[in-house]
């Protein structure tokens, strides 16, 4: 039997949370889905908590790696089901009745399907508590789909895995190249996930503004691509001032 979905979860350090990412998976039904673990080798209780789940752990990776994408490369390389989803280790998945309705939806050529993102407990006043999860020019923009609520079809994958070189926002990279490229999803307007917003991602520093220049400059055409200096110094001021 073809699995429906591969469920990929990057873990270090992260053993104050951990328990509830798993615990929010485990009533997944075992006959139509994987669960896979990528540690990067932690050095607190992380993989203490997640060997009293080892009964519903498919597949535990523990070894160094580069970064929590490269962590999510190599559940790629393992992952057996038709739609892969991507949980960091302090996520909590909510959407029971979504997700089911997601991987069950009939294929119509999507090669992703869409639900919001709730954050919770905001290092940053200004970052959105919800994001419904966008695919349309607004990408351009700020990163509208999130990739712990995005099924993402295994074709995705089939010759392209996340790029090191943006260790915060590859997942991004990813969704602009995709999107330019005409790839279609399916949206869901429910929240799929929470997501604890305390993040590289949610600090809006100048470093993160330097990234998203270097993620756009590489993967944005046209006109669109020089319009994004100004607008990101505009971004990073907002955040900082007001």
């Amino acid at each position: 039997m073809t699995l429906q979905l591969s469920i990929i979860i990057p873990v270090y350090n992260a053993e104050k949370s951990i328990a509830k990412t798993l615990s929010s998976v485990c009533w997944l039904p075992k006959t139509n889905f994987e669960l896979i673990v990528i540690d990067g080798n932690s050095t607190d209780r992380s993989l203490e908590i997640i060997s009293t789940y080892m009964g519903e752990i498919d597949h535990l990776l523990v070894e160094d790696d580069k970064g929590v994408y490269d962590a999510m490369n190599k559940g790629i390389n393992l992952a057996q089901g038709e739609w892969i989803l991507f949980l960091g280790a302090d996520d909590e998945l909510v959407g029971k009745d979504l997700l089911e309705e997601m991987v069950a939806s009939k294929h119509e050529g999507e090669s992703l399907r869409i639900g919001g993102v709730k954050n919770i407990d905001a290092d940053h006043s200004k970052t959105p508590e919800f994001y419904p999860g966008r695919w349309d020019r607004s990408l351009y923009w700020r990163n509208t789909a999130h990739h712990q609520g995005i099924l993402y079809h295994k074709d995705v994958f089939k010759e392209r895995r996340y790029n090191l070189r943006y260790p915060v926002l590859a997942d991004y990279h990813l969704n602009l190249l995709l999107f330019q490229e005409g790839v279609k999803a399916k949206r869901f307007d429910r929240i799929l996930v929470h997501c604890e917003a305390q993040g590289l991602s949610k600090r809006y520093t100048m470093a993160l503004y330097q990234e998203e220049w270097q993620v756009k400059k590489d993967a944005v055409k046209g006109l669109r691509k020089w319009i994004q200096p100004s607008w990101l110094v505009c971004k990073f001021i907002y955040k900082q001032v007001f």
